[in-house]
Order: structure tokens, then sequence, then C-alpha cells
């Protein structure tokens, strides 16, 4: 038995509703259970397109709400040092036993980092079942904070669903 598409598994994966196996640990699931918790005090939305996007202002943003002060040269370097590119060529030391995990270790887990490597790939068919299941499972403010981030859609925090 051949081993199956990037394109099979997703559409079967969209049927799952967004989950292999135990639907707790599905995208849907696990989607909304953080967006029920976005204003506990303990919790901080963080979107990868908001970190693409500016970096340093991201950062600042955690460090604040973690109430860490980092001197200004410092904060530089750290800037610097989480740019995806130095991540990668850092990745056997930041994630030594990610080779347990994933062929090609670290390489395979910072692989491009960029977004949208889905389109021209995934179906139409199955673009419309995935906005099908946005629709049913997500509020339009999850949606669009999923879709574009805090910089695009607003701080999750003050979403009003």
């Amino acid at each position: 038995m051949s081993e199956p598409t990037f394109e099979g598994r997703i559409h079967t994966w969209l049927e799952a509703g967004g989950a292999i196996g135990d639907e707790s640990c599905g995208y849907f699931y696990l989607e909304n259970s953080y967006w029920k918790a976005r204003r506990d005090p303990n919790v901080l939305m963080v979107h990868y397109n908001d970190l693409k996007a500016d970096r340093g202002g991201e950062m600042r943003r955690i460090a604040k709400f973690l109430g860490i002060e980092v001197a200004e040269a410092e904060f530089a370097r750290m800037v610097e040092a989480a740019d995806f590119a130095a991540m990668r060529a850092a990745g056997e030391t930041l994630m030594p036993y990610a080779a347990n995990v994933w062929d090609k270790g670290s390489q395979r887990f910072l692989n491009k980092g960029t977004n949208g490597r889905w389109k021209g790939v995934v179906s139409q068919d199955d673009l419309a079942l995935y906005d099908t299941m946005v629709a049913k499972h997500f509020s339009p403010s999850l949606a669009a904070w999923l879709e574009g981030g805090r910089l695009q859609a607003g701080d999750p925090a003050t979403a009003a669903d």
C-alpha cells in the first residue's frame, strides 16, 4: 500500500473535523480552548505572522507580559538570535532531541519559516471544506486572528466574541 499524498491527508483530516484520533487533540477543539482562555491573566496569545512582521515589538510585548526587563543592548542581541535563519543554524543546540521526533531533526521542525505553503497544493474543494469547518467551529474573531494574527485582526483579549 502506498503512502497517502499530502492532499489525501489534508482531506482525511478535514473530514475528521481537524482531528486524527482523539477529538480533544484536534485543531478546532484546541484552537477554541486557547481562545476561551485568551482573557485569563496568565495567557498571552502570540501569532507567528506578528512575530514575522515585528519580531522586536512582539518580543517586547512578551517580555512586558512576563514582567521581564531586558537591557537594550541585550535585547538587540536576543532579537537577532530569534531570527528564523539564526534559530535554524543553531537548531541542533536549541533542539538536541529533535532527531528523536522528526527525521532530519531540528532542520525538519525549523523547515522554511514561511506561511502559505499550502497555496497551490490544497484543492479548491478542500479549501471550501476548510472554510465550512471554520464557519462551523470558530467565532468570526477567532477565525480572523488565526488567519492574520493580532496586528491584522486585533488583540484577542479584546475581541467581542
